[in-house]
């Protein structure tokens, strides 16, 4: 115990000497006994400049590490040193020999047990488990074997570039397994195996179980709860609605989309991307107001890799000012709702009083990215009166496919709209690198007057 809490004390306190590179899981879910088993096998590279041979991993607190492909492993639950709340199983592998910088290898990892939620360290969405009605199986429960120590401040170091992955899920025959990139299904003694592929980087891998139906047309596909099948149809076509906008808005994608769209429990948190899907939480299938959650989240598809590390995460408040523009056209969504909502959030954002003091572009360092929807929705909103809305969205178009495949950087996009707008200097003065946008915004008193301010300026 002394050793594994002096090998957990020194990956918590430093960087974690690696990033992930390709993930490989081969599971099977037992119902009966609401548990996950299987492999895990994770390719890491050693991006220090320094030799590693500890790598830690953490999985949820009710899973267990059986082995380690031969290797020697510790594993304790324990609690983040920094986070009082969040228990997980810390496992530490010792390699057989120290990783030089810049190498990789695999670790392969077979486990078990149940997945729990995360609900009580304010992740309201982490409400995973395994159950005949939805499960889910990804990295916010630690599903699987995720690299990192238990250490919050730790893990925001590490190093996310995308992995590859591989993935086959086992499930009793009449479930259906959805993610993006299925490869294909295999049928056994009344279980069927779902197997899934991506040899490019993906951002995350989100794995949904339940008796879903499935709509396919025009290389969208859509998968159910059974009872919502009528707005899974609407999902379907304002799906490729907004694609059409955006590909008419912002240029083709980096490669012709073949999208699936998850319909995942109410309050379990949506997410995007082009290869491994967009989960989408079921009120925007059951209620066309909630529609808006889809757009911002196909919003995301057209997102240069973030450079940024940690990332401020502008692009959440790109796709939040861009849910409203689609809603706008599509759905018909009053200007008066609109102007309401970011009434709503000017009130917010005024009673936070971290905001007075921490900019912007430090949300990601200063763990506020919370915020970066926010802030960010009325940076975009002001940027929209100030310079006109086809005018940024043609600077969101340059911004995109100039960096599409290499990627950019928070201060690559200011310095893009400061050289297409005359004010942009100034507002990015204010509203990204400084926190005077927050006295300027106070005094005077709505988006359309501070947007007159910096008019009146130029």
């Amino acid at each position: 115990m002394l050793i594994l809490a002096s090998l957990l004390f020194a990956a918590a306190a430093n960087a974690v000497p690696f990033t992930l590179e390709r993930l490989e899981l081969d599971l099977a879910v037992d119902y009966e006994h609401e548990r996950i088993d299987g492999t895990a096998r994770l390719t890491v590279r050693n991006t220090s400049t320094e030799s590693a041979r500890i790598v830690p991993l953490l999985l949820g607190r009710l899973m267990k590490v059986r082995s380690a492909g031969g290797l020697q492993f510790e594993q304790n639950i324990v609690t983040f040193e920094d986070e009082s709340i969040r228990q997980v199983d810390a496992v530490t592998v010792h390699l057989a020999q120290p990783l030089a910088p810049g190498a990789s290898t695999t670790v392969a990892i077979d486990y078990g047990g149940h997945i729990v939620g995360y609900t009580e360290t304010g992740e309201l969405y982490v409400q995973d488990r395994v159950s005949e009605a939805f499960t889910m199986i990804r990295e916010d429960a630690l599903a699987f074997p995720v690299l990192g120590a238990p250490s919050r401040a730790a893990n925001r170091t590490i190093l996310r570039n995308g992995f590859s992955f591989d993935a086959r899920i086992t499930v009793p025959k009449g479930f259906v397994v959805a993610a993006g990139s299925l490869v294909d299904t295999h049928d056994d003694n009344g279980r069927t195996t779902f197997h899934f592929a991506s040899s490019e980087p993906a951002p995350f891998l989100n794995l949904s179980i339940a008796k879903f139906g499935i709509l396919d047309e025009n290389g969208v596909r859509v998968y159910y709860l059974p009872a919502d099948e009528a707005g899974a149809k609407l999902i379907l076509q304002r799906t490729r609605a907004t694609l059409d906008l955006f590909t008419k808005w912002f240029g083709p994608l980096g490669k012709p989309p073949r999208l699936a769209v998850i319909e995942i429990p109410e309050n379990w948190g949506s997410q995007a991307g082009l290869i491994p899907g967009i989960i989408l939480t079921a009120d925007s299938f059951r209620d066309p107001k909630y529609l808006f959650e889809l757009y911002h989240e196909l919003g995301h598809l057209w997102n240069p890799p973030d450079l940024d590390k940690p990332s401020a995460r502008l692009n959440e408040g790109l796709s939040e000012w861009l849910q409203w523009v689609v809603a706008a056209q599509l759905d018909n969504v009053p200007p008066d709702r609109v102007a309401k909502m970011q009434a709503r959030i000017i009130d917010r954002v005024t009673h936070e009083p971290r905001l007075a003091s921490i900019p912007l572009a430090s949300f990601g360092a200063s763990d506020m990215t919370d915020w970066s929807y926010r802030v960010g929705h009325l940076y975009f909103s002001l940027l929209e009166r100030v310079i006109g809305r086809d005018a940024l969205l043609g600077i969101v178009r340059d911004y995109y496919q100039a960096n599409r495949e290499k990627g950019a950087t928070l201060k690559d996009f200011t310095a893009l709209v400061e050289k297409r707008c005359p004010q942009a200097s100034t507002i990015s003065a204010d509203w990204i690198y400084s926190t005077r946008w927050l006295e300027k915004l106070r005094t005077a008193g709505s988006l359309e007057a501070l947007a007159a301010q910096y008019l009146a300026t130029s």
